[in-house]
């Protein structure tokens, strides 16, 4: 199961920010999907992709998991 994310080049977020998302995210998510691989990249747009998740309810968890904490500035 992987989980890749692309943030917007054009946010200017720093290295450290992106490592501090990249770990809240990898403690978060570990805990439901131990197994599976994240990778947060920058590039011309943000979203994500999932894959090798058969159920919707699990993309669905992994999507949520990903709004919150982006959307939780704890971590920053």
């Amino acid at each position: 199961m992987r989980l890749n994310i692309v943030l917007d080049k054009e946010q200017k977020l720093s290295p450290a920010v992106i490592n501090s998302f990249e770990a809240e995210l990898t403690s978060q998510i570990h805990k439901s999907y131990p197994a599976t691989k994240i990778s947060i990249r920058k590039g011309t747009t943000t979203g994500f992709e999932l894959t090798g998740f058969p159920l919707e309810s699990d993309r669905e968890k992994i999507s949520s998991i990903v709004q919150s904490v982006w959307e939780d500035d704890s971590w920053v």
